[in-house]
C-alpha cells in the first residue's frame, strides 16, 4: 500500500517542477519518496537480501520490470535533485559546483531537461505497476482500473503535495493546471470503481466462479469507504477552488497544505480498499 501511495506522488511532485522557477524541495521531497517507496517494496519481497536477483528475470516478469522502472526513476529524480541543488548553491555563493567536471553544461538546462525525463519515466513507472497487479487469479485486481487509480494518485495527492510544496518559495504560482488535474483525478476514481464494479459483475455472469462472486460482495461491502474518499476528495477541490476565485496570498500555503492532506487521506483510504478487495479462495469451483 505504501509502494503503491508513495511513488505516484512522487511522480505527481515532478510535474509541478514545470510551474516553479527553484525546484530544489521539490526534487529533494520526491526523491525521499521515491527512496521510501522502493525500500517499502524490497521489505515485501519474500527474501529482501536478494532483491538485486528480482531483475534477472525482467524479459519475462512484469514484477522485474517494475523494479527496473523504480530504479530509473529513482536515479533521474537523484540527479534532477542534484541539478537542483547545484543551482541553489551556485545563487547563494556565487561558486559553481561543475567547474571540476571536464564537461561543461547549462545547470539550469540540465534540471528542465531531467525534470521532463523524470516525468516521462514517471508516467511510464505508473503503467509497469498497474500491469504488475494483472494477476488472473484475483478478478479484483485483473483490470485496467489499475491504471486509472494510480494515475489518479498522481493527478490528485501528488499535484496537491507539489503546489503545498512550491507554496513555500514561490506563494504565487499559477495553480489552474493543478486544479484541473485534482478535478481529472476525481474523475479517474469514479470511473475506476464503476469500471470494476461493472468488471466483477460481468465477470461472475460469464464465467460463474466463486472468486468473482465473493470479490464482488467484498467491494460492495467496502463502498462506503470509496464514497468516504471520493467525498474527501471533492472537498479538496472545493478549497482548491477557494484558492482561485478567492485567493489569499499570505495563507495560500496553509490553504494547500490542507488540500494537500484531504488528498492523501483520500488516495490512503483507496489504496486499502485496493489491498482489502482480493478473497482468498483455495478452491475455486464453477457454478453449474
Amino acid at each position: 500500500m505504501i509502494f503503491t501511495l508513495l511513488l505516484p506522488v512522487a511522480v505527481g511532485i515532478t510535474a509541478v517542477g514545470c510551474f516553479v522557477v527553484e525546484d530544489l524541495i521539490l526534487s529533494a521531497v520526491a526523491l525521499i519518496l521515491s527512496t521510501a517507496g522502493m525500500l517499502a517494496s524490497i521489505v515485501h519481497l519474500a527474501k529482501p537480501l536478494r532483491a538485486a536477483y528480482s531483475i534477472l528475470n525482467w524479459r519475462r516478469s512484469w514484477l522485474s520490470r517494475e523494479i527496473l522502472a523504480v530504479a530509473l526513476f529513482w536515479g533521474i529524480v537523484l540527479l534532477w535533485a542534484a541539478a537542483s541543488f547545484a543551482i541553489v548553491w551556485q545563487t547563494a555563493s556565487g561558486e559553481n559546483l561543475v567547474t571540476l567536471i571536464p564537461l561543461a553544461f547549462d545547470l539550469d538546462l540540465a534540471a528542465v531537461v531531467l525534470n521532463l525525463a523524470a516525468i516521462l519515466t514517471g508516467i511510464a513507472l505508473l503503467f509497469v505497476i498497474g500491469r504488475a497487479y494483472h494477476i488472473h487469479s484475483r478478478p479484483s485486481w485483473n483490470g485496467g482500473e489499475n491504471y486509472l487509480e494510480l494515475f489518479a494518485v498522481a493527478l490528485g495527492a501528488g499535484l496537491a503535495t507539489g503546489a503545498f510544496l512550491a507554496t513555500i518559495k514561490q506563494p504565487d504560482i499559477q495553480v489552474g493546471a493543478i486544479v484541473l488535474g485534482l478535478m481529472l483525478s476525481l474523475l479517474l476514481m469514479r470511473l475506476a470503481h464503476r469500471s470494476r464494479m461493472k468488471r466483477l459483475t460481468v465477470l461472475m455472469a460469464k464465467e460463474a466462479n466463486l472468486n468473482a462472486q465473493l470479490s464482488l460482495d467484498n467491494y460492495r461491502r467496502l463502498q462506503p469507504k470509496v464514497n468516504v474518499s471520493l467525498f474527501i476528495q471533492g472537498m479538496a477541490i472545493i478549497v482548491a477552488l477557494v484558492c482561485i476565485f478567492f485567493p489569499i496570498e499570505p495563507y495560500s500555503m496553509i490553504l494547500w497544505a490542507i488540500i494537500s492532506l484531504l488528498e492523501i487521506c483520500a488516495h490512503l483510504l483507496t489504496r486499502w480498499v485496493f489491498y482489502s478487495l482480493p478473497v482468498q479462495v483455495r478452491h475455486i469451483p464453477r457454478w453449474r
